[in-house]
């Protein structure tokens, strides 16, 4: 019910578990050389891709031949 001992797991010193504080991690370490979490610790969420709503199948490759170079020639 009453402040305890607690030894900080940053530094390795004893301290009233009233000095302290719990990081995100878990550890509790001694209220001055608490750290917060940094906003790189955790990584952004990429956009979900776009949907096509009409999408469809890639159509074959048409090729049109040209006429002979001398049909134009007089």
């Amino acid at each position: 019910m009453g402040d305890h001992l607690v030894i900080c797991d940053r530094t390795g010193f004893k301290r009233w578990r009233s000095q302290c504080r719990k990081e995100w991690d878990g550890k509790i370490v001694w209220s001055p050389v608490y750290r917060r979490r940094q906003p790189q610790d955790t990584p952004a969420i990429a956009p979900k891709s776009p949907t096509v709503v009409d999408a469809r199948p890639d159509s074959p490759n048409t090729f049109v031949s040209l006429p002979p170079s001398n049909i134009w020639d007089n």
